[in-house]
């Protein structure tokens, strides 16, 4: 099940009761669109999360910690 399906299949009944996990959903799916195609999967996964989670900032925070503590590519600075 991709990201739009996941948007149509919410009931307006979560939405409304809901609605900073609704409204991030709506971002993630627009930030999915202009992304063409370059981070679908970690976009998917985010919003997934969410989904499953119902916390918006609790992802995002471990989605942080996650990245800060991942080793860059030997050889590669970032820059």
């Amino acid at each position: 099940m991709g990201l739009v399906d996941a948007l149509q299949r919410l009931p307006a009944a979560f939405a409304a009761a809901r609605p900073d996990v609704a409204r991030e959903l709506e971002r993630l799916d627009e930030a999915k669109r202009t992304a063409q195609g370059t981070i679908d999967q970690a976009i998917a996964l985010t919003a997934s999360l969410i989904l499953q989670t119902g916390d918006v900032q609790g992802v995002y925070d471990d989605l942080v910690r996650l990245l800060d503590r991942a080793d860059p590519p030997v050889g590669k600075t970032g820059s």
